[in-house]
């Protein structure tokens, strides 16, 4: 990414109290100095947190006043989790317990899944400005080879994407005052 965008990437630790993390001994700061930054788009990310608040705590003092904070999430009253509690599984198959990671892995599970009023109350409790929420059906996975089973299980959700809370994810836009 440094080379094909021209990015600058700092290694940081914004989930300190993860001990998954800990022995990595990142910094638990970005390296830029306050109020700077316009736009912060947290995209599928705080769902991986152990705690969002440092991540929350950061992302406030590096904007500007006026500037706005992106974040989608995985909607936890998704339609697919209605189904999987339905067929006797749980919603939960997703989540991971903290200490179940290997160190050396850069993958990591989810550690909670938001409904809409929980980060939104997270971002306000950090100082943020809620301006706008909403539930979006996610294509994330469109170039996914899918199977016959598969596919029909996203037919079926389909008529319940009339209920909002029902779709896929949470897209909540915070400003900084």
């Amino acid at each position: 990414m440094e080379k094909e965008c021209s990015a600058i990437i700092f290694e940081v630790n914004l989930d300190p109290l993860n001990p998954d993390l800990t022995e990595r001994n990142f910094p638990a700061s970005i390296p830029l100095s306050d109020n700077i930054v316009d736009y912060i788009f947290s995209g599928e990310i705080i769902e991986h947190f152990t705690n969002p608040s440092s991540m929350l705590q950061e992302s406030f003092r590096l904007l500007k006043s006026g500037g706005s904070m992106i974040i989608t999430t995985p909607n936890v009253t998704r339609i697919g989790n209605v189904f999987k509690l339905l067929v006797g599984r749980s919603n939960y198959d997703c989540l991971s317990p903290i200490g179940s990671q290997d160190p050396s892995d850069e993958w990591r599970r989810h550690f909670h899944e938001y409904g809409m009023r929980e980060p939104a109350d997270l971002v306000t409790a950090h100082g943020f400005r809620v301006v706008h929420r909403t539930h979006f059906v996610g294509r994330n996975t469109e170039m996914v080879v899918k199977s016959w089973k598969q596919r029909a299980i996203d037919l079926a959700k389909v008529p319940f994407y009339l209920f909002l809370h029902l779709k896929d994810a949470l897209f909540i836009v915070a400003d900084k005052p």
